[in-house]
């Protein structure tokens, strides 16, 4: 989908529930073309934090995901600018997440 922010989460058997077994990771990259700055107001993605626990990550800046695959695990790193609306913006990871073989839940690293 075309959703202009970033998302981590952890995908559950047979539907969103916490409670069931996990069975893999979801990255979600925003777009570093995208029109607009983006903001770090947490305040819009509230109510679909709280209605999605399997959320652990949401951003709404521009930037993009790097992830780096060994046989030992996948890591991702959620790189963002400050704004797109001018030239020089600083780059930032803001956050990084591992999943472990084997494991296939997501871990903040």
């Amino acid at each position: 989908g075309d959703v202009h922010r970033h998302f981590a989460g952890t995908l559950h058997g047979r539907s969103n529930d916490p409670e069931r077994p996990v069975i893999g990771a979801e990255f979600v990259a925003t777009s570093i073309t995208s029109a607009g700055d983006g903001t770090d107001d947490p305040a819009p993605m509230a109510p679909v934090m709280q209605r999605n626990p399997n959320l652990a990550f949401t951003c709404d800046r521009r930037g993009y995901v790097m992830h780096e695959v060994s046989d030992a695990q996948w890591t991702s790193h959620f790189r963002v600018v400050s704004w797109v609306t001018r030239p020089d913006a600083p780059l930032e990871t803001r956050r990084t997440f591992v999943v472990e073989a084997g494991a296939p839940g997501l871990h903040s690293a």
